[in-house]
């Protein structure tokens, strides 16, 4: 559970440098919006570095987040994003029972009595 919880806050706060567009300017529409990290290196990321879309647009909803990510952290995207910084904690959260829902069916089945522990892929 801990492995989860540390690849979300990693997840959290990723960075792509080279990802960074043109001048970042998404805080002009999404006011309000504040800095996400304290830590060095991480405080002055921009908003585009790690969600992408077109920081530069400020007249054209549709092409300023046309290739937005919502969720950067999201396991479908997270190698491009966290893991360009973070690849053994992304390995690791694809990895965990959180990503891969491994025992669920078989949880599910002991829990109905449909499926002993002797199964192939029995919970232990």
């Amino acid at each position: 559970m801990r492995i989860f919880w540390r690849v979300l806050l990693v997840a959290m706060l990723c960075s792509i440098p080279s990802l960074a567009l043109a001048e970042d300017k998404c805080l002009s529409c999404h006011e309000g919006i504040e800095m996400f990290s304290e830590v060095e290196g991480m405080k002055d990321i921009t908003c585009t570095e790690c969600h992408r879309g077109d920081g530069s647009v400020t007249d054209d909803m549709a092409k300023a987040h046309k290739g937005m990510w919502a969720n950067p952290s999201d396991f479908r995207v997270v190698d491009q994003t966290c893991g360009t910084c973070h690849p053994d904690e992304v390995e690791n959260g694809m990895k965990s029972l959180h990503a891969t829902m491994a025992g669920q069916i078989s949880g599910t089945r002991y829990g109905f009595g449909l499926q002993d522990r002797g199964a192939k892929y029995a919970v232990r």
